[in-house]
């Protein structure tokens, strides 16, 4: 199933987008025609009574079963909660924190997460992320590598993003044509093509093909541009060529080619299996 696909079975996606589902998140066609269809039953029939009861338990550990088979875990090991916020009872409960305990968390937290943190007794810490001393960032983010430049980075984008409510907030890319979700993006701070098509694609799931160190250098070196295209021309011309829904995996693909076996320095082009259209290895053969 594509995404596009999976959208069109929620109505209310065709206006809105929900950034956080939680409590009250899309209902799909198929969830609303169930729904209908029990609370015609239980206007006929009441809401009482042991069948009643054991029916609604049946249906419960029927959904409980079909999700676990989905996502590949025993059924035992899957709990339903009638909220988020419920969910995140159970299992604050379940890691049994207390005095001693330490949560590390950010200033944008909801507090349905927070509130059962802090009354777990746990030590809750809350990292600022857009107001804090950009040296205090710079240590957290360290490990990630290059945390000066995110880090500033990071909080200029969230400032941009700013309104005067004190809200940040960003348009939906999918609710924009791609243009104008590239163009919007790129006019962020530090945000260019490569980094506005990894939004576009991993965060909004539309169709995008980023151009970092390893797609550009395989797609030159297969040929599938000119020499000494640039990155920017080079996703023009890949996305052209290409397919919309075949960009997710073109993308991963070659990134993992260009990690793995088409390598920088030394590429290990006799276990390639793309050599024998390698424009690159002809190249070498005829020289």
């Amino acid at each position: 199933m594509t995404w596009p696909e999976a959208r069109a079975r929620f109505p209310v996606l065709d206006r809105y987008a929900y950034l956080n589902a939680g409590s009250f998140g899309p209902l799909s066609r198929a969830s609303l025609e169930a729904m209908a269809a029990v609370r015609t039953w239980e206007g006929a029939n009441g809401r009482a009574g042991r069948s009643y009861h054991e029916d609604r338990v049946a249906r419960g550990e029927r959904v409980r079963a079909l999700l676990a088979d989905e996502i590949g875990v025993p059924v035992d090991n899957l709990a339903l909660t009638e909220s988020t916020t419920r969910g995140v009872h159970v299992v604050v409960i379940g890691l049994d924190l207390g005095p001693g305990d330490e949560v590390v968390t950010t200033d944008a937290e909801h507090f349905g997460l927070s509130g059962p943190l802090a009354a777990s007794g746990a030590s809750l810490r809350i990292a600022k992320v857009r107001d804090a001393p950009v040296a205090e960032l710079i240590e957290t983010i360290r490990c990630g590598g290059l945390a000066v430049v995110k880090a500033q980075r990071i909080q200029a984008v969230l400032r941009a993003l700013t309104e005067d409510d004190g809200c940040v907030r960003l348009q939906d890319p999918r609710q924009m044509t791609r243009a104008d979700a590239t163009s919007s993006l790129i006019q962020l701070p530090g945000v260019g093509r490569k980094t506005a098509a990894c939004v576009l694609l991993f965060g909004s799931h539309v169709p995008a093909i980023p151009v970092d160190t390893h797609v550009h250098r395989v797609a030159l070196r297969l040929g599938l541009v000119a020499p000494r295209t640039g990155p920017d021309a080079t996703q023009d011309a890949l996305e052209s060529g290409l397919k919309p829904r075949d960009y997710y995996a073109f993308h991963v693909n070659m990134i993992r080619l260009g990690r793995e076996i088409c390598k920088a320095p030394r590429p290990r082009c006799e276990m390639c299996p793309l050599r024998a259209g390698c424009q690159s290895v002809v190249q070498s053969r005829a020289s």
